[in-house]
């Protein structure tokens, strides 16, 4: 699924109604995890096994024994650690950092990705083997753009909960809020839509019903902008020139610029604060600073003039 479109909280639902929901919900994000300490995270260390191991650590894979472990993003797990960790998902069994014994531990799996793993596995950036194995139930989240009435549903609950949250008495949603929150694209999915609806109640105050104008300007622009665009029939099909080699960027230049569109877009949304654009795309506030880093995108808005 989609940045943003639930997948964490489709495994919580996973997780509480199993026969393992008494036990521990771990959840590992494979996006923000150190090269140099992956291991040890995952699977702990013993006292001395590396420099700064002063006492023994029990890893997240231990911690989940007998509930679930979530993997956020497997798509991001480096591809090192790939073939250690299929013969733990394999045989429920590792050893830690520095350990001479191995361990056992009973845990359900739950990986999560937004990116496409057969393309990767094509690409040699993720093994074949692990993602067979992860695909055992495959459930594929949709984008909330695609929900249809849903959108109005999921806004009552984030009016509801933000209202309980900055204890103010409950608010509905005007009529007139039905196209706007229908008709906007929603990037961001799920979590976009719990953060504009937390921001609407905000700016409603004390009014007990939130009408459009108390959704952020970028929301309200977007469905402007649609409005405006002239309702054409199909556009006549044209023979499209065939482009020459030259024309053609490499893939990996290709990506590049879709990756810098895509966080240009976010900063201006999230009025290029890093911590709302986490939120807002579902990276990590580390993740989102790499990233802006590699693509060479500014966190910070360019004077006029």
């Amino acid at each position: 699924g989609e940045t943003g479109s639930g997948k964490e909280l489709a495994a919580k639902a996973i997780h509480a109604n199993s026969c393992r929901r008494d036990g521990p919900f771990v959840v590992v994000d494979c996006s923000n995890l150190s090269e140099s300490l992956i291991e040890s995270l995952l699977y702990g260390h013993v006292k001395g096994a590396f420099t700064g191991a002063h006492a023994d650590h029990r890893g997240l894979v231990a911690e989940a024994d007998g509930g679930t472990l979530f993997l956020d993003e497997v798509g991001e797990l480096p591809l090192g650690l790939q073939k250690s960790f299929l013969r733990v998902l394999q045989e429920h069994r590792f050893r830690a950092v520095g350990a001479v014994r191995e361990q056992a531990s009973d845990f359900r799996l739950v990986a999560a990705t937004n990116r496409d793993l057969e393309a990767m596995t094509r690409a040699d950036a993720f093994r074949s083997d692990l993602l067979f194995r992860l695909r055992t139930v495959e459930v594929a989240l949709p984008p909330l753009r695609d929900r249809g009435a849903d959108v109005l549903l999921l806004a009552e609950h984030c009016v509801r909960r933000a209202c309980a949250r900055y204890s103010l008495a409950p608010k509905r949603l005007a009529p007139q809020l039905e196209p706007v929150l229908r008709g906007y694209p929603w990037p961001g999915n799920v979590r976009e839509l719990g953060n504009v609806m937390e921001s609407a109640v905000i700016e409603a105050g004390a009014d007990p019903v939130i009408y459009p104008k108390h959704l952020p300007g970028a929301v309200r622009l977007s469905t402007l902008d649609a409005r405006r665009r002239p309702e054409s029939g199909p556009a006549p099909v044209q023979e499209r020139p065939v482009p020459s080699p030259e024309a053609i960027p490499s893939y990996e230049e290709h990506k590049a610029a879709r990756d810098r569109d895509y966080f240009q877009a976010l900063m201006e949304a999230s009025g290029h604060d890093v911590p709302t654009a986490s939120r807002i795309s579902g990276l990590s506030v580390p993740s989102v600073y790499r990233r802006l880093s590699i693509l060479s995108v500014s966190t910070r808005v360019k004077p006029r003039g």
